[in-house]
């Protein structure tokens, strides 16, 4: 045998302990990095009327690293609005709002306005001044225009939906920020503030592995 030939096969074996080990050493690293799975606790107050959050009855996924809050008003004696703000806190180092789902608030479709100037804001935009994922204060509103006709609810009705994702494993409590000011967590009829409390329940987001 030619000597370079001996060393091609002196090679192989050396070469095929080292891919067993590389495998191994892979095969250790997935063990050790598993996924997120994020999760929502919260018992609605049964104070009415109120702004509540919690949770969206189609997030049945409990594998996964999204949860889906629900913002909810509640008034059976009947609130007519033409506008709400929202103010909600957050640990943006546990979960990050990955959407705003409002295409079907009681005011209108904030991705497809209506005709009377429907007005939709928020700051989960990175380029905004106060980015709510860096933050971890999460401002919005959504008002009618001049042309747009009040509404008036009269049972429990989904404002809108925020998506949350799972950034790191650990706990971040939910909090509706209440009372008068801008972005505060407000219902107003015109310039108006109704007399709604908001209260989050203790809501609270885990995220684990």
């Amino acid at each position: 045998m030619r000597r370079y030939d001996r060393v091609q096969w002196t090679l192989v074996p050396v070469a095929a302990a080292l891919l067993a080990l590389n495998a191994c050493g892979n095969k250790n690293d997935e063990d050790k990095i598993l996924p997120t799975r994020a999760s929502l606790e919260v018992t609605p107050p049964a104070t009415d009327p109120l702004v509540y959050l919690d949770k969206n009855p189609n997030d049945t996924d409990t594998t996964d690293d999204v949860v889906l809050v629900d913002v909810m008003l509640r008034d059976s004696g009947g609130a007519t609005f033409s506008s709400f703000t929202l103010e909600l806190t957050f640990n943006p180092g546990v979960v990050q709002v990955g959407q705003i789902v409002n295409n079907a608030t009681p005011l209108g479709d904030c991705t497809n306005p209506p005709a009377c100037n429907l007005l939709c804001q928020d700051n989960v935009s990175p380029s905004s001044a106060t980015p709510a994922n860096t933050t971890g204060d999460l401002l919005l509103g959504v008002a009618s225009g001049q042309l747009c006709t009040p509404v008036t609810v009269t049972t429990p009705t989904r404002l809108l939906t925020i998506a949350f994702i799972g950034a790191s494993v650990g706990s971040s409590q939910l909090d509706l920020v209440d009372g008068p000011g801008s972005g505060d967590c407000e219902i107003l009829d015109g310039l108006n503030p109704l007399s709604i409390t908001c209260d989050a329940g203790g809501a609270t987001i885990n995220v684990t592995r």
